[in-house]
């Protein structure tokens, strides 16, 4: 669990990406080349949107409560968090 008080963001932060990439959404927190978000009206927009989804709900459910309340907004991505 990642808290305001605790000085381990960067374990956290190592631990997460693994899992990400363990699950190949890694592109979805860390900026690849070539690899965007996919348009609205890209066919593969609504899985895109599903993977996002998942990660968002991954970084909430690893966080105090105090930091979700800074981050978390309505319509946001995992990236934007």
């Amino acid at each position: 669990m990642l808290e305001m008080e605790m000085d381990h963001c960067a374990m956290w932060a190592e631990l997460f990406e693994i899992h990400a990439r363990a699950h190949k959404v890694v592109d979805h927190i860390i900026p690849q080349l070539g690899k965007e978000k996919s348009a609205s009206t890209d066919a593969s927009f609504e899985m895109w949107t599903i993977l996002d989804s998942t990660v968002l709900q991954w970084i909430y459910s690893t966080i105090s409560f105090d930091l979700l309340t800074t981050i978390m907004e309505k319509g946001s991505t995992t990236m934007a968090a």
